[in-house]
């Protein structure tokens, strides 16, 4: 693995407005860097275009992250997980990064990064597993699955198990209800109505995520108007406006994405799609915004075609998918709460 020398362990603490944007080809070698990405990295343009992207690497970085980074990636899924960066003077930097392929139809031609600032958390345990992984090979208690990082055996399982799941407390009130027997006259009343008020806070919740999907989308055609007519005519428009506008727009969309996404929702094949599409959306609409301010009018209009506006076509048929899917499932879930609440009764 490669190892990049000078290393000064002096932290560069990025801000948590900072966006790192780029782009490699299967190489892994970078064919786009977004000034921001450019300015961290300590390189310049000339020094990252071409370059292969493990430049950044940064020795404390264990050779297994990298090996389940490739993995992922080249399997056509995407890699989230904590990296610790070199910056070219030796100093590091903390990020939370989002990986995903860059397709061409069904062909991979490259991989889309965005990175944020690392949550502190986050990066003191990805500190101590990495650690842990350099000098033993592999880590006792936790396992790399897509760059998160698991807790192993009966803890792990139990922290992922979703106590506060509908079937988890319909579960416990049956349990309860026959460990009482003696009481079951009042307390088979009381789970009745119990069973009635978590029934409304599932179509309640339901409702919410509806709602949530239903205003993304609208943030990403609000995003493609305001962002149109300045790639037509990037002379005319105020960038400053545009911009402003941009980031409310997307800001608001990534916020109510990440609340819905942090959920089950994560499994879901088709909210991975989206999850995915809107990445490469993310990526797209920044490529435009800079090449517009670089004046490459051609650049600006090629990634609003080539990637905006296809992809923008792809979120809003997989958003419908995802809206009618929450319905679905809350519909069997509304169902299913009726039957058992209706045995308890006869019970």
């Amino acid at each position: 693995m490669r190892n990049n020398q000078p290393v000064t362990q002096r932290e560069y603490v990025l801000s948590e407005e900072t966006v790192l944007i780029s782009r490699s080809d299967l190489k892994g070698n970078v064919t786009y860097a977004n000034p921001t990405f450019v300015e961290v990295s300590g390189y310049s343009r000339d020094e990252l275009i071409g370059a292969p992207h493990n430049l950044l690497r940064h020795p404390d970085m264990p050779e297994a992250a990298y090996a389940d980074f490739w993995k992922t990636i080249q399997a056509g899924e995407t890699w989230q997980g904590v990296v610790k960066n070199r910056r070219k003077n030796g100093d590091h930097y903390w990020v939370h990064a989002t990986v995903a392929p860059l397709r061409d139809g069904e062909r991979i031609v490259g991989y889309t990064s965005v990175r944020r600032k690392a949550a502190g958390q986050a990066v003191a345990l990805a500190e101590k597993i990495y650690a842990e992984i350099r000098e033993k090979g592999k880590s006792r208690h936790y396992a790399l699955a897509h760059g998160t990082l698991r807790r192993k055996g009966l803890t792990g399982i139990l922290s992922r198990f979703q106590f506060t799941s509908l079937k988890a407390k319909l579960t416990s009130m049956v349990v309860v209800s026959l460990l009482l027997l003696c009481f079951s006259g009042g307390l088979g009343v009381y789970a009745v109505m119990v069973s009635g008020e978590r029934l409304e806070t599932l179509n309640q919740s339901g409702l919410s995520d509806v709602s949530s999907l239903q205003h993304i989308e609208r943030y990403i055609g609000q995003t493609v108007e305001t962002l149109e007519p300045v790639v037509r005519s990037p002379r005319r428009a105020d960038l400053e406006a545009v911009n402003t506008d941009i980031d409310q727009y997307t800001n608001a969309m990534q916020t109510l994405w990440a609340d819905y996404y942090v959920d089950d929702a994560v499994n879901v094949e088709t909210a991975q799609a989206f999850d995915s599409a809107l990445t490469t959306w993310t990526t797209g609409v920044q490529a435009s915004l800079v090449a517009i301010e670089e004046g490459n009018g051609f650049a600006a209009f090629e990634a609003f075609n080539d990637v905006v506006v296809p992809t923008t076509d792809s979120l809003r048929e997989i958003n419908s998918a995802l809206v009618e899917q929450v319905r679905t499932d809350a519909e069997a879930l509304v169902t299913q709460a009726q039957s058992a609440r209706q045995q308890l009764l006869i019970a």
